[in-house]
């Protein structure tokens, strides 16, 4: 995974980029223990 502001390669589950401090946007589902909005948010 790639940061989008600046391009730095970033491990999983960083939240902001260590270079730029941008936030890392995935795609990936929200992991909160509700499955009723994961469903609503996929």
């Amino acid at each position: 995974m790639f940061c989008r502001k600046c391009g730095r390669e970033l491990e999983n589950r960083m939240k902001n980029c260590p270079d730029c401090g941008a936030e890392i946007i995935t795609d990936e589902p929200v992991q909160n223990g509700n499955a009723e909005l994961n469903a609503i948010l996929l």
